[in-house]
């Protein structure tokens, strides 16, 4: 995790991690809450932007969409063609000990997820598929050690913590909300940068600022669950991009193991399903701490906790992608559409 000799992070830097996911778009209410000048926090974050995203999280429930995890082996490029869809989010490749897989997460219409199943399984049988949900992460950049340039983070003791409080993560489901086109287009330029204005935003859409500032703070907000900020993985060149796929006995062992393990920086997803306790984690793990991590899966999986893990896979960064939020009007009509491919009239398996 180094920068030369230098450590990534200074003092000022952890005040500006810690308040900056509260509101990116605010850096005056930031510097007043921590009490420097603005020009220094906004110096300060043009820098970090080199080691950190910080990026809206929208509700997909509040916009009529489901967030779809599709699992599979070996595909191929006609394969990877026959999956693709104007709805498809992220597509990640990543190895475990019996090769290569791929995971796909697609924010499809509520009302259409029977039709990419059904067109799915129509060509991969053994397919795992369900409907997930995306926690809002909550990073403590307190430990950040930027004496020795390292993460202090004590496994066993998250373990404990695991086993012995309570904090539970809580399944937040929305009811649907009013939206239109001009919001789409807010929550994909949030999407994939919080740390913006909408003076930029509307300069890059060519359109009104006043316009886009109602629809700012009259709707936008119902259709975020907030902003989420995650180290970059090309930059910490001795961390590894980890997934691992985790089920559990109970849902109330999975939300409590989401509370805890949202709060670490170094965490950059937490997602579970809606209907099983089965819980997805991407975590940029420090070469040091890979041991540390396995003991501390094992401990919990001694302990009942944990009732195995899947699998535990490096991702391939250069081969995953993170695609645009769906936005446009050949998708979005005053109401969302469903793509030709995706057939509503075959049965549904």
């Amino acid at each position: 995790m180094t920068r030369g000799s230098r450590e990534v992070f200074d003092e000022l830097d952890l005040k500006i991690l810690e308040n900056i996911a509260e509101n990116p778009l605010n850096i005056a209410r930031i510097a007043k809450k921590i009490g420097v000048s603005r020009e220094t926090v906004r110096r300060r974050v043009q820098r970090l932007r080199k080691y950190v995203q910080v990026y809206a999280l929208p509700d997909y429930s509040a916009l009529g969409l489901s967030l779809m995890f599709v699992f599979l082996d070996r595909l191929t490029d006609q394969d990877l063609k026959y999956l693709d869809s104007r709805y498809l989010g992220r597509v990640m490749k990543f190895y475990t000990e019996n090769g290569a897989r791929w995971l796909f997460v697609y924010y499809f219409p509520r009302n259409y997820t029977k039709a990419l199943e059904n067109h799915v399984r129509k060509r991969f049988e053994g397919a795992i598929i369900f409907e997930g949900y995306n926690f809002l992460r909550k990073p403590s950049f307190n430990l950040y050690d930027s004496s020795n340039n390292s993460w202090k983070i004590n496994w066993n003791g998250i373990a404990e913590e695991i086993l012995n409080e309570n904090k539970k993560a809580r399944l937040e489901i929305s009811p649907l909300q009013k939206f239109d086109e001009k919001d789409l287009y807010i929550i994909n330029e949030l999407r994939a940068n919080a740390i913006t204005t909408i003076s930029s935003i509307a300069r890059k859409l060519k359109v009104n600022v006043r316009s886009l500032l109602y629809h700012f703070h009259t709707h936008v907000p119902n259709l975020l669950v907030g902003y989420n900020i995650s180290l970059r993985p090309e930059v910490f060149k001795n961390h590894l991009t980890v997934i691992t796929r985790i089920h559990f006995f109970t849902m109330s062992q999975m939300l409590q193991f989401a509370g805890v393990l949202r709060e670490l920086p170094i965490v950059n997803a937490v997602a579970t399903s809606k209907e099983e306790p089965d819980l997805i984690l991407s975590i940029l793990l420090p070469m040091e701490h890979i041991l540390s991590f396995y003991k501390f899966l094992e401990k919990l999986t001694i302990q009942d906790f944990i009732r195995n893990v899947d699998f535990v896979g490096i991702i391939d960064i250069e081969n995953s992608t993170v695609r645009p939020f769906p936005h446009t009007s050949d998708i979005f009509n005053k109401k969302w559409l469903l793509e030709d491919k995706f057939s509503m009239s075959e049965e549904v398996l």
